[in-house]
């Protein structure tokens, strides 16, 4: 019985875990492609990112932050413009995809 609780306290840990590393996942890359364009270009950049509607509201304070601190980079959450609501990871493929056929494929995935 004691066997069984500590086990199902280390899933519930682990789940929680998980989604501080696929955060980090996301942040980083990210994190490293803005530092890439800035060490590239010195003129300004306008670069469009998608995310689903419920992180949407956790991002919108970091990229207020990062474009205080770096004014000639512009992020735009595509998300404003889209006609469809983002609430799982099969819309956003969904638009990610779109996007792409179309031509216009979003700068941060």
């Amino acid at each position: 019985m004691m066997e069984n609780r500590h086990r199902s306290r280390t899933i519930q840990s682990g789940c929680k875990n998980r989604g501080w590393i696929r955060l980090l996942g996301l942040l980083i890359p990210f994190v490293l492609s803005i530092k890439l364009l800035v060490a590239c270009s010195s003129q300004p950049v306008s670069l469009s990112l998608v995310l689903s509607d419920n992180e949407t509201d956790y991002w919108r304070p970091l990229i207020a932050q990062f474009e205080a601190q770096h004014p000639t980079i512009r992020i735009e959450v595509a998300n404003d413009l889209l006609q469809e609501d983002l609430d799982n990871a099969d819309q956003i493929k969904a638009a990610y995809i779109s996007a792409f056929d179309q031509g216009k494929p979003y700068d941060l995935i």
